[in-house]
Order: C-alpha cells, then sequence, then structure tokens
C-alpha cells in the first residue's frame, strides 16, 4: 500500500491505481496455469476444500488492503460512504474476481472490459462520495 500511496495524491486516486492494475493485469494476463488452478478449484478442489485455507488467506489480505484505503479516504474527510467500509471492500474484491473469471471464459473484449470497470467505477465512486452520511 506504501506504494501506491508514494504516486498518488488522494485516496480515489488510489482506489483507481488500484482498479488500473487489476483491469491490467486481466488484460495482460497470460500466464496458462491460472486458468488451470480455477478449473481445479471449480471441479476436484470444491469437494476437497485443501485449497480454501489459501484462497480465504488471499482474499483476507485483499479485503483488508482495500478497508485501509477507504478508512483512510473516510478518516480524511474525503469519503462519506453509503455503507459499512467492509462490506465496500469486499464487493471490490468480488467484482475483480468475478471479471476476471468471466474474462477467462468470454475474453475481455466480448465481456467490454473498459466499460465494466468504468460502470463498477461509477458505483463506486456515488457509494463513496454520498451526501447522504
Amino acid at each position: 500500500m506504501e506504494s501506491i500511496y508514494s504516486s498518488i495524491n488522494t485516496n480515489w486516486d488510489a482506489l483507481a491505481l488500484i482498479l488500473d492494475t487489476v483491469q491490467e493485469n486481466i488484460v495482460n494476463q497470460t500466464e496458462q496455469l491460472v486458468p488451470a488452478i480455477y478449473e481445479y478449484n471449480f471441479t476436484v478442489g470444491w469437494e476437497s476444500k485443501k485449497h480454501l485455507p489459501f484462497l480465504e488467506s488471499r482474499i483476507k489480505q485483499a479485503w483488508n488492503s482495500i478497508a485501509m484505503v477507504l478508512q483512510k479516504g473516510i478518516d480524511e474527510q474525503e469519503f462519506t460512504p453509503l455503507l459499512p467500509v467492509e462490506d465496500i471492500a469486499k464487493t471490490i474484491v468480488s467484482f475483480y474476481d468475478g471479471i476476471y473469471l468471466n474474462c477467462f471464459q468470454l475474453g475481455a473484449e466480448k465481456l467490454q472490459l473498459p466499460k465494466q470497470f468504468h460502470v463498477f467505477r461509477s458505483f463506486l465512486y456515488n457509494c463513496l462520495f454520498s451526501k447522504n452520511t
């Protein structure tokens, strides 16, 4: 998180950078092992549940990192969110994981990835910059 704040000025810019990085990672994903891991988790893995500790750890780390940015924005009176920070952080991570998986299946072009991220950013902006606190 420190590296994010070294190149930006606001917490909204930090979230935008995170979303830009996620989008870039999806578009530039060339590692063939990643789809295989998803396939394993959805077939054999869901029965054995051996991957769950790793998955839970990864997701909690992502939630906590996003929640830190959100809380910093609240503490600095930049954000006035409509919903609890934890719920917003979880939604951001769920969006990332869902869009990543959909891109494997449909491809970024069919999914219209830039439009998806634009819409999600709009939702996020409206949620974080609420006038009804």
